[in-house]
């Protein structure tokens, strides 16, 4: 496998016990009081199978083994997820967030197709996708983000196993929904699914980039680069992607917040540009994926880099005031998820490659001086 950029396992390690991951740390040291949740928990266990996948490397399998038993451990009976555990191991929340399920849905579809040596494992995330995936649970979301994780999750789900009409409905079900979202909010200036452009946003067009690639429904596809096409004017300025700062978002009618900028929403930015290149074969998305990519390596609003080749960690975050030196898990695995899914595509010109080394060498000069 071509390695254009660097992903390291080391601070994935540091903050991963033999419980799951810590959800946050101070500077580099994992800050157990933070304890562990669903959302990171199923984002490592979506990166980690998309790692094996790329490198087959047998040794992550102790990883994606914890992650999968944490969602394992905290899925209910009913198919519903506690959340918010604490470091002794006590969950602080019955029940997970609309968000939180779709995401755990999604990292159970996305698990469940990896072909392991070992072909139990992934019989583990069948298990939580199916029990999950019932009408109870499904008739409560209406949210267009937790639809889209559920779709996503589906998605993949259905590349193991195909033709199910059972998952093939409520895969329509759901987008159907977000289209709803969308027709009933979008207007000529404003082309989204809410009245707020707010977090993990590129995930929205993405499900409807892959809604579409299951069922063939052209509707699917317009709302997906409609709303790319939106979003896109938003975030790509001077060439450089300029994330929603998570201190107002984008309420409409008023202009996007310029900080605080977090990385699991440069992380969405990569992979929806991927999709779309993928799906529609359009080289621009393939440029803005490297674009966004880029804002992790020091093209952002603060010429700052977040990626630290020392720990292998990423920074939290960008402020007003600078960049937030935690290396929490949110952050970290975005990076991660960000870095395979541009070495997936990997068809990169050598002036890109170049550039990008660049800016990698520049940050390590810049980090040994000081």
């Amino acid at each position: 496998m071509f390695d254009l950029n660097p992903i390291s396992l080391t601070h994935l390690k540091t903050l991963t016990d033999d419980n799951g991951i810590i959800q946050h740390s101070v500077y580099s040291v994992p800050n157990r009081k933070t304890g562990y949740c669903i959302d990171d928990n199923a984002r490592a266990l979506i990166v980690m199978a998309a790692y094996y996948e790329q490198y087959e490397d047998i040794s992550v399998i102790d990883l994606i083994k914890i992650y999968s038993g944490f969602l394992y451990y905290a899925q209910r009976e009913d198919g519903k997820f506690s959340d918010f555990m604490s470091y002794n191991r006590l969950f602080l929340s019955e029940e997970s967030s609309r968000d939180s399920f779709g995401r755990a849905v999604w990292a159970a579809g996305y698990f469940s197709l990896v072909n392991f040596t070992d072909k139990s494992v992934s019989f583990v995330g069948e298990e939580i996708f199916k029990r999950a995936l019932n009408d109870d649970n499904l008739s409560t979301i209406d949210s267009p983000r937790a639809l889209s994780f559920i779709v996503m999750g589906i998605y993949y789900y259905l590349q193991k196993h195909p033709a199910q009409e059972l998952y093939e409905s409520i895969l329509k079900k759901c987008a159907d929904k977000v289209a709803d979202c969308y027709k009933n909010c979008a207007d000529e200036e404003w082309q989204w699914f809410e009245n707020i452009v707010a977090y993990s946003n590129g995930r929205i067009p993405q499900a409807m980039y892959l809604a579409y690639d299951i069922t063939g429904e052209k509707n699917y596809l317009d709302i997906a680069e409609n709303s790319l096409n939106f979003l896109s004017k938003l975030m790509i300025k001077n060439g450089k992607l300029y994330v929603i700062g998570n201190n107002g978002w984008c309420v409409k009618g008023k202009e996007p917040a310029l900080f605080d900028q977090q990385p699991v929403d440069a992380a969405c930015m990569v992979d929806v540009y991927a999709t779309a290149f993928q799906i529609t074969g359009k080289n621009i998305y393939k440029n803005l994926m490297n674009l966004s990519f880029d804002w992790f390596l020091g093209k952002n609003i603060l010429n700052q880099p977040l990626y630290n080749s020392i720990t292998g960690g990423c920074y939290d975050g960008l402020h007003e005031e600078g960049v937030n030196l935690n290396q929490g898990a949110e952050s970290l695995i975005s990076y991660i998820m960000a870095g395979l899914t541009v070495n997936s595509i990997s068809a990169l010109d050598s002036k890109v490659t170049a550039g990008r080394d660049n800016l990698l060498r520049k940050f390590k000069e810049e980090t040994v001086s000081a």
